[in-house]
């Protein structure tokens, strides 16, 4: 079996407020810790109780042993390095460790790597703790920073970590994809908070870990706790391998007719990604609709990245852009007619002068040209959250924008 994974960054298309629909399952975990705030705590065995039962009655999981050792461990007190296969169920751990602190008036981190992963998981945490005791901190956003559950990159909690240090309200932290401990450029975005923060309890998880022995030791040494190593985790998903000199596409169909489904490609960048999905929706490995789907999916993706690069530029900073743009091509075009012109800047100057003042028709003009175009674009910044909120299907995004820019056209050749 060809076994590949594709990685990809996404931010969930959900929201808060579709959360809520199911009331099953939002917030149920939350529901089951005390207030935030109140001296109500819960001990070990009445923590163990009430999430095991939420997540075999709530969940319908029957959790793994090395899962009830690994939760076990930190109702202990211990840190947990948890080196476990892919799909062996760390969420569940960390998920466990929120709660543990969450019942014990502790509040607590879970680091990523990469922002998409964040936001990933502060939706899932949002869906079973409720958006009151969720929190996410990134370069970018910073949604509810005070809540007893915070999501952020590595770097924004040792950014942290560095400033306060021992005095830092942070009790526990589940530090993903811990690898990057040994990276040359990144690992110190992981090894600073474990030098800085002697009062909090890591969880630190990773599916490609080798020998931590060392960090082991040295954790126990600075943090005066047991460090417990679990890495005997049965791999839930058989790992073979196979070497192809088949290009991509017709491995993929073949692996897809042989029933070796899903399968994931791995891709180092979102382009990438985007480039296989597209050489992948005419193979035979989906079906017409499916094609139609993914080419709709492709299509948001393109104008979500150019509304969001679009709103980069303040307004005002567009239309002075525009105006100078205006006398700028008059200015162009009178030098082409005449010979005398000794001075452009001067005489981009009297053109301006001429056009907004001596000219009160070519004034007209222009003013109407600004606010015909100012208009567009006002309404083209409000048009892409009313076409998501009427979930107008994303096919249709390229014939709306077409007739803005039409509008915005035959105003400019109006004027």
């Amino acid at each position: 079996m060809f076994d590949m994974r594709w990685v990809y960054a996404r931010t969930p298309l959900v929201t808060l407020e579709t959360m809520a629909d199911d009331e099953t399952m939002y917030g149920s975990l939350g529901r089951l810790a005390p207030a935030w705030g109140s001296d109500e705590t819960l001990d070990g065995d009445e923590i163990y109780e009430r999430f095991f039962a939420w997540v075999r009655d709530t969940k319908g999981i029957n959790p793994w042993p090395h899962q009830e050792e690994a939760i076990m461990d930190l109702l202990a007190g211990d840190h947990v390095v948890l080196n476990t296969p892919t799909g062996s169920g760390k969420s569940l751990v960390a998920l466990g460790m929120h709660f543990a602190a969450r019942c014990t008036s502790r509040r607590s981190y879970y680091t990523a790597p990469i922002k998409a992963l964040v936001s990933e998981k502060f939706f899932d945490l949002v869906e079973v703790f409720g958006r009151d005791n969720v929190g996410m901190i990134t370069g970018d956003s910073h949604i509810n920073p005070d809540a007893p559950i915070i999501c952020c990159t590595a770097e924004i909690l040792a950014n942290q970590a560095l400033r306060e240090g021992s005095h830092a309200d942070i009790g526990c932290v589940a530090m993903d994809e811990f690898h990057f401990y040994g990276d040359p450029e990144r690992g110190w975005a992981w090894q600073v908070p474990l030098l800085t923060l002697p009062q909090t309890q890591f969880l630190l998880m990773s599916a490609t870990l080798g020998n931590v022995d060392a960090i082991a030791r040295k954790l126990e040494q600075m943090t005066d706790a047991d460090v417990d190593i679990i890495a005997d985790a049965p791999r839930p998903v058989p790992l073979t391998y196979e070497y192809t000199l088949q290009p991509l596409e017709r491995t993929v169909e073949h692996a897809f007719t042989n029933g070796e489904t899903p399968i994931y490609v791995v891709h180092f960048s979102q382009d990438a990604a985007l480039d296989t999905a597209q050489s992948l929706a005419s193979a035979g490995v989906s079906s017409k609709e499916q094609r139609k789907a993914i080419a709709e999916a492709i299509a948001g993706i393109f104008g979500g990245l150019l509304a969001a690069y679009s709103l980069r530029f303040p307004f005002y900073g567009q239309a002075i852009v525009a105006f100078i743009g205006i006398p700028a091509a008059l200015a162009i075009r009178e030098y082409n007619h005449s010979r005398a012109v000794r001075n452009p800047a001067r005489e981009i100057l009297r053109i301006i002068r001429y056009s907004l003042s001596e000219n009160k028709a070519l004034r007209y003009n222009i003013l109407f040209s600004g606010i015909i175009g100012a208009a567009t674009l006002t309404m083209a910044w409000f048009v892409q959250p009313i076409l998501m909120q009427l979930q107008t299907p994303t096919s249709y995004y390229g014939v709306i924008w077409t007739v803005l820019n039409l509008t915005v056209g035959i105003a400019a050749l109006y004027s």
